[in-house]
């Protein structure tokens, strides 16, 4: 589906440059090719998750932490594709290296439970409120777990 709507985008922008009712006002240039460069820029980071989603089963843990860490950072950015990397990295919560288990660990609390809002909620007396849309946010993600990554997200909560 994201491919689909990143060529349907791509083909959307080639046609507007291509297109003979474009007004060619430098504002308008400016703007089209500001979009053509973001699709570009969209593609490459799409490919980028592929290579390094392969860095998730190092035997290097700095390299499966880095990954670790640009899947978060991509997360919390909105960046196509990385949640699905996220769920891939669930599994690391059963590594044999205590500080890769933490960093995931750290990594899904900073995603979904944000224990500094949490204890901000707390403080102003909206916990109730700030409880309820960590729980949503919790369902949301099971919906597209396996039975793996379930369970290991059992483990982690």
């Amino acid at each position: 589906e994201e491919k689909e709507e990143k060529e349907e985008e791509k083909e959307k922008v080639e046609k507007l440059l291509q297109s003979e009712e474009v007004n060619n006002s430098s504002q308008q240039t400016k703007e089209i090719e500001f979009l053509a460069t973001a699709v570009q820029f969209s593609t490459i980071v799409e490919k980028g998750i592929v290579s390094i989603e392969v860095l998730m089963h190092s035997a290097i843990a700095s390299d499966v932490l880095e990954a670790l860490q640009v899947f978060t950072c991509g997360r919390q950015f909105q960046v196509c594709g990385t949640e699905k990397s996220l769920m891939k990295a669930l599994n690391l919560v059963w590594s044999t290296n205590p500080t890769i288990q933490e960093a995931v660990v750290e990594s899904f609390q900073r995603l979904y439970i944000n224990p500094d809002r949490l204890a901000a909620a707390e403080q102003q007396g909206k916990l109730r409120v700030f409880s309820l849309a960590i729980a949503r946010q919790l369902t949301e993600l099971l919906e597209g777990v396996d039975l793996g990554q379930f369970i290991s997200l059992e483990k982690m909560i």
